[in-house]
């Protein structure tokens, strides 16, 4: 009898809807990161992307008959986890004994909860991935049972088992770089930050570090790494660039860090690990980590753009939401990254907290205005599982609707309110805030302005043709923009989740 080595590893469609079509799919690094471990270990992992590939049951199903892996996994943030259920249960109707395994953002907050909420789940991985499903699959390559397996929930008989969760891994420098080989390039012709046009550069997301010290009461990175960073080396760090570089030509990366400047001296290491590769790059991070000559260190060593989790424009909810910066390091930030010829992205929260007042709603549109950023990225509060603030909105009974699929920024009317806004309220408020800085004649002409620049200094045909597909992104950009700022907020905008039904598959 052969000893089975395959395993499965799946990223759900996109919940994004029309908005998909002016933003290129990510790279799916963490499941590459797991891939890649899974391979050095001796395992022969598969991926399958539906974000970027057609959902096609018949041929997963058949690729299972075909592999009869150790599991099939599938990575899933919040507002994918009934998609990721959708697909398990297309698998557990055909092949009931190949067990299904979740991971991901959600089921990280949520173990317990997500087997008991999806039945066609068996197992929830939770933390980091790679250690744990390497320790998996060697149980299960075994017939072991998974008891002690920590970072581990699983169903045992008709109860539910959540072992102990798995220690952070202080050396990031041995964990092997992503199994970028397992992708299919040509179906990500240019992943996209905000203020990145979509399509128009190849490029890749490295992370130079995992986690974020900081508190913020929105955001979710914190369950899974406990409020604690870990660095890789400014060497390690030039490897995989080389690597990127040498195997796939990515002419620009993405460093993916939550939060990218919070040791100075490292930012310079690894800008100039950077720079020497000769790649452009861009990053995000806080306004009160920067200073003007690191800004203008990191433009001379390749850096492109930054974005600043600004949030929100009253003083008031920064403390409230515990971003402990003041308005005048935000300015200053954005200042001083324009002087240093970097182009800026902000990101701004509607209802981050569910005391935030139409008064401080308007001062938040008022610092874009003045701030004047490339981008602006205008979403809608999200209390997701396990952060303060959606402990805060259940506290207030703010949250009438936990469907799982309204979890998101864009796109859908959410199933809470704030004390000053109704669900459709908030987005209505969003709306307006991105067409009034969007669709201004000075913005508009600013980016007409910024763009021809580039077409004026291009030396080669190349250069032209990238500006090109610049002007175009922009315009579709604008065209989908404007139809969903449009959009009215009564009715018409509740997001249907993925359905995969069992008569899919014939």
């Amino acid at each position: 009898m052969s000893v089975r080595r395959h395993v499965i590893l799946i990223r759900p469609p996109t919940q994004m809807g029309r908005l998909h079509a002016i933003v290129s799919a990510q790279h799916p690094i963490n499941i590459l990161y797991v891939a890649a471990s899974l391979r050095e270990n001796g395992y022969e992992p598969v991926l399958f992307d539906y974000e970027v590939e057609p959902w096609e049951p018949a041929k997963l199903l058949a690729e299972i008959d075909r592999l009869n892996p150790l599991f099939v996994g599938v990575s899933c943030m919040t507002p994918l986890i009934v998609s990721g259920n959708d697909i398990c249960g297309v698998v557990k109707e055909a092949f009931g004994h190949v067990p299904t395994v979740v991971a991901g953002a959600h089921p990280t907050a949520l173990p317990r909860q997500t087997l008991e909420d999806f039945p066609s789940f068996d197992i929830v991985l939770f933390g980091e991935g790679e250690f744990t499903t390497l320790e998996l699959c060697q149980r299960l390559a075994e017939g072991r049972d998974l008891a002690g397996v920590q970072g581990v929930a699983y169903r045992a008989g008709r109860e539910i088992v959540v072992n102990p969760e798995r220690p952070l891994h202080k050396g990031l420098d041995e964990i092997p770089f992503p199994a970028r080989d397992m992708l299919r390039m040509e179906l990500y012709p240019g992943a996209s930050k905000s203020g990145l046009p979509a399509g128009v550069n190849r490029s890749t997301q490295v992370f130079t570090s995992r986690g974020c010290p900081f508190l913020c009461t929105f955001c979710a990175i914190p369950i899974a790494h406990n409020h604690k960073v870990r660095f890789r080396s400014a060497e390690s760090v030039r490897r995989e660039l080389s690597e990127c570089q040498e195997r796939w030509g990515f002419p620009h990366v993405t460093l993916h860090d939550d939060t990218f400047t919070i040791s100075e001296r490292r930012v310079k290491e690894v800008s100039e690990a950077v720079g020497a590769a000769g790649v452009s790059w861009d990053c995000d991070t806080r306004v009160d980590t920067v200073t003007r000559e690191m800004l203008f260190s990191m433009a001379a060593n390749g850096c492109v753009r930054i974005a600043f989790g600004v949030e929100a424009g009253s003083e008031r909810i920064l403390k409230l939401i515990k971003k402990d910066v003041t308005l005048s390091q935000i300015k200053n930030a954005f200042a001083w990254a324009k002087e240093a010829g970097l182009q800026t992205s902000g990101y701004f929260i509607v209802g981050s907290h569910p005391d935030e007042t139409p008064e401080e709603v308007e001062a938040t549109a008022r610092l874009i205005r003045d701030l004047a950023p490339d981008f602006a990225h205008i979403a809608v509060g999200v209390p997701y599982p396990g952060t303060e603030l959606e402990h805060e909105m259940l506290k207030s009974g703010l949250i009438f609707d936990r469907s799982w699929e309204r979890y998101m920024e864009h796109d859908t009317i959410p199933g809470w309110r704030t004390k000053h806004y109704s669900a459709e309220g908030l987005v209505a408020v969003q709306k307006r805030l991105i067409k009034d800085y969007f669709y201004r004649p000075a913005y508009v002409w600013s980016r007409l302005k910024k763009t021809g620049k580039r077409v004026l200094a291009a030396r080669s045909a190349e250069d032209l043709a990238a500006c090109a597909r610049e002007y175009a992104y922009w315009a579709k950009s604008a065209w989908v923009g404007y139809a969903f700022v449009s959009q009215s907020t009564k009715g018409k905008m509740k997001l249907k989740p993925l359905t995969l039904q069992s008569a899919d598959v014939a």
